[in-house]
């Protein structure tokens, strides 16, 4: 994590570059630009070894998509910013295959037949060497394949079973990942094998000790994040904002639900415009007892008497609760020890509703 001091040192050295795009004919330069210039800096300074760069939004028209990559990879892909990207899969896997350069490796964890045709296509003409992830058992895999599943002798669910990963190069078993759900399985092993292509380029050997190390102690605040109350009612926080997300997260609470013997499920939900409130409320709505709308406090937040109104179909109970504390405010209040309390549907309403936060609303919520 970078410093303050850091990052007030690297905003002062590009400063002069930003301040430049004020009078351009393109006009002022976005956050996310900003954010992205500040970091290739910053990396530039530290003089990393590695750096993972995430795209922002697509791939093909995105800031991110100047630098010249070791290896690329594509996830699975969903209908999400359907107003910028399009509304199929073909549409927005061209986006993001917008991101292969010249025999560049590109890895894809990629499910949807339409959306595979047309990376396929943008791989062949790039002359691009393309390996697809496929769950399941392979003692040596073709070239092209990469193989992951659950470790069949773990005593554990598929949303927190160790992991075994098969690669070209080498197996990995029974891989411990912080993170839970199945798809973060999924995601660990595209990770995996990014890496080790990444260090073999460079003529190096991927140890299984890092790889295993480095799994176990991942973590990510605000997806599919689990704690307890003094209640002994459970709270899970995921920033779930699409139909693809709200369907793992769905698979994850479902294993949680019957695990626990969970009776109902109260559900905190707000939203960004430009996303697909019925999206994620399909996925998720058949186990929510309770919804209270709510609205983070972000300029881009769909108001919560609009969500409240999207959210009638799907909800027999649905309240428009206004702000994020409101809401969870009211979800505490009816929250009983054998519940369940959901916070979802973006990373900034998990934002405003940390642990810290919840635990703090627990012991004041009936004075509010």
């Amino acid at each position: 994590m970078i410093s303050r001091e850091e990052f007030a040192l690297v905003m002062a050295e590009i400063r002069p570059v930003i301040d430049s795009f004020d009078e351009s004919e393109w006009g002022p330069i976005t956050e996310f630009e900003l954010k992205t210039i500040l970091s290739f800096t910053y990396f530039a300074r530290r003089g990393v070894d590695f750096a993972v760069i995430e795209v922002g939004l697509g791939g093909r028209l995105d800031a991110t998509n100047l630098v010249q990559p070791l290896v690329t990879a594509i996830t699975n892909i969903g209908l999400d910013h359907t107003d910028i990207l399009g509304d199929t899969h073909a549409k927005i896997a061209f986006e993001k295959a917008g991101i292969l350069k010249q025999r560049i490796p590109l890895f894809t964890a990629t499910h949807n037949e339409e959306a595979l045709s047309v990376i396929r296509e943008r791989a062949d003409c790039m002359n691009v060497p393309l390996t697809q992830l496929i769950e399941g058992v392979a003692e040596s895999p073709e070239c092209g394949q990469v193989y992951w599943g659950p470790n069949a002798d773990s005593l554990e669910g598929e949303q927190t079973a160790n992991l075994n990963i098969t690669t070209a190069l080498h197996y990995y078993s029974d891989l411990r990942v912080g993170l839970v759900g199945k798809y973060q399985r999924e995601n660990a092993a595209l990770a995996v094998a990014l890496a080790e292509c990444a260090v073999t380029l460079c003529g190096g050997t991927l140890a299984e000790s890092a790889v295993q190390r480095g799994l176990e102690n991942t973590r990510l605040p605000g997806r599919f994040e689990m704690f307890t109350l003094p209640n002994d009612a459970m709270v899970v926080l995921d920033g779930a904002h699409n139909e693809m997300a709200g369907q793992a997260l769905r698979g994850a609470l479902d294993t949680i639900r019957r695990e626990r013997r969970i009776k109902r499920t109260l559900f905190v939900m707000g939203i960004m415009t430009g996303h697909a409130p019925e999206g994620i409320l399909s996925a998720l709505a058949g186990g929510v007892s309770t919804l209270y709308a709510c609205q983070a406090d972000w300029r881009r937040a769909l108001p919560s008497s609009e969500l409240s109104n999207i959210a009638q179909p799907f909800v027999e109970d649905v309240r428009d609760c206004g702000t994020v504390e409101a809401a969870v405010h009211a979800a505490l209040n009816d929250l009983m020890p054998t519940d369940l309390l959901l916070v979802s549907g973006s990373f900034y309403v998990v934002g405003e509703a940390s642990p810290e936060k919840i635990q703090e609303w627990y012991q004041t919520r009936c004075e509010f």
